[in-house]
């Protein structure tokens, strides 16, 4: 069953209902909710203060090395700082993709087989 994000049959192939929340956005409430500045919080992070200015601008992305950064100055998992990127970086993808090319395939029982061998695999210790 596809995820309900999942629209592939709307002739615009929108994966996301509505644009997700950024990761910029996200930041820019963190640091207004702790009065924190971007200078001061580029500095806390050494980096640079175009960094976060252009993270909060929607104009640079957050990177796996600034999102570690993020999570030790935050909390707020590295992981969850790179799927805030990656889930308003398919929505942008989205608005101009056009897969009418592409003829979709039925792997459905092939990924179960896959991941039932792959999981056996892990259990024998491969």
């Amino acid at each position: 069953m596809k995820p309900e994000y999942l629209n592939l049959n709307n002739q615009n192939h929108s994966f996301l209902a509505e644009k997700p929340v950024s990761a910029g956005e996200y930041l820019e409430f963190l640091l207004a909710e702790h009065k924190i500045t971007i200078p001061e919080f580029a500095a806390h992070l050494n980096v640079k203060g175009e960094k976060i200015n252009g993270i909060i601008e929607g104009t640079s992305p957050v990177t796996r090395n600034l999102a570690l950064k993020l999570e030790a100055a935050t909390k707020f998992s590295a992981m969850n700082w790179l799927a805030m990127q990656q889930r308003l970086d398919l929505f942008e993808a989205s608005k101009t993709f056009d897969g009418s090319s592409v003829t979709p395939l039925d792997f459905e029982e092939a990924t179960r087989q896959g991941l039932a061998k792959c999981r056996a695999a892990l259990n024998r210790g491969h």
